[in-house]
């Protein structure tokens, strides 16, 4: 089982799909292209751009798009098919590129530390020049750059993702796909409140605050067992030892164990 969500530019998550295996309907042959299509159903012919890593692009799946008046940017595998092999077998120095355009699509390689095989239905292969993180001014092409800059924002959303996870191995898959749902729908909803509210808040203040939200801090007492006098709060545990770890248990849910 395996997620691939969809999110547009820097906006949260529009849409996913769980793949369960080569039965369903978006596996076997062209799956890749499948899970793109079917991810962009509500999404094609309105000119949007979508930007994918070398997993999904292919020239096919390039040429489908376009059909559908949909662009797209990525990264590409030399293997695929319909690939020019003029491109893939090219010898390039660093700083330099070499791109092919045929029926619209665009497929380049670009010479940095290693080669890098992209592609492209929206951009042509002009070299911009940019400012790296040490101040320096570089070039790179344009397909390139834009690719980096937008994927950023899934990299972005999966680092925020990974500050609390929740995920173990001993889950079964259902309660790991129901957990990782409950963290995609927290990401959205404080990306969304600070847009939307006027007010900017840490991811952690804000999970924090769902928390202290559904335990009905605020509004009474929540339906607890008659023996527990106090009800349950969360609260920070400070170090019990040198080493500056936390040995306190939860009084409360050694407790309800017993």
């Amino acid at each position: 089982m395996s997620e691939v969500p969809l999110i547009l530019s820097t906006e949260p998550y529009h849409n996913m799909s769980v793949y369960t295996g080569s039965l369903e309907s978006a596996g076997g042959k062209g799956h890749t292209k499948k899970v793109v299509l079917g991810l962009m159903e509500n999404h094609l012919n309105c000119g949007h751009s979508i930007f994918m890593d070398n997993f999904y692009v292919s020239v096919d799946l390039a040429k489908e798009l376009l059909r559908k008046k949909t662009y797209c940017t990525g990264t590409i595998r030399g293997n695929r098919k319909d690939n020019p092999k003029e491109i893939v077998n090219a010898k390039l120095q660093k700083g330099q590129s070499l791109a092919k355009y045929q029926n619209g699509v665009l497929v380049g390689k670009w010479r940095d530390k290693r080669d890098v095989l992209y592609l492209s239905t929206e951009f042509k292969n002009n070299l911009v020049e940019y400012e790296n993180r040490r101040g320096d001014k570089m070039t790179k092409p344009l397909p390139i750059l834009q690719y980096n800059d937008y994927m950023s924002g899934v990299d972005r959303k999966d680092q925020m993702m990974a500050y609390y996870p929740c995920e173990r191995k001993m889950l079964r898959w259902y309660k790991k796909l129901g957990i990782h749902l409950f963290q995609l729908i927290l990401v959205n909803s404080h990306y969304l409140y600070n847009k939307h509210s006027g007010q900017i808040m840490t991811l952690s203040d804000f999970r924090l605050e769902v928390i202290r939200n559904l335990l009905n801090k605020d509004k009474g007492r929540v339906s607890i067992p008659k023996k527990n006098k106090e009800h349950h709060c969360i609260s920070k545990i400070t170090a019990t030892n040198t080493k500056g770890e936390t040995k306190r248990k939860n009084v409360e849910c050694v407790h309800r164990k017993s």
